[in-house]
């Protein structure tokens, strides 16, 4: 019984954890859409994937943003600002190059960021 009260509160000890992380990934996401909205002009931020779900989130999982209206030249410039200046991965994706289907799901599901 006394190794099973253990696996219990490894488990609820690894919740945790995963819950602080999320909340990190959330405020860090904030704070990237501050700082490229300071460099980059561009119509919508969107927050998406597991940060935005809760579930499936991982201590290792990356942050995913969509960019709608950044000028074509300026995307990798706005990757590698979001790449620097955050501790988590970063994916980025620009909204103009996905398909009818994913747009539709990254407006249904997916967070606008200030």
């Amino acid at each position: 019984m006394e190794q099973q009260t253990g696996y219990v509160a490894l488990l609820k000890a690894r919740e945790l954890q995963k819950k602080k992380v999320h909340e990190l990934a959330l405020k860090e996401a904030e704070r990237l859409s501050a700082l490229l909205r300071k460099e980059f002009e561009y119509e919508t931020l969107y927050l998406i994937g597991s940060v935005v779900k809760g579930k499936g989130f991982r201590c290792r999982s990356d942050i995913d943003f969509v960019i709608k209206g950044l000028k074509k030249e300026l995307f990798f410039k706005a990757l590698a600002l979001l790449i620097k200046n955050s501790s988590f991965e970063i994916d980025l994706k620009p909204w103009e190059e996905m398909s009818a289907d994913s747009k539709a799901k990254v407006e249904e599901e997916g967070r606008i960021l200030k």
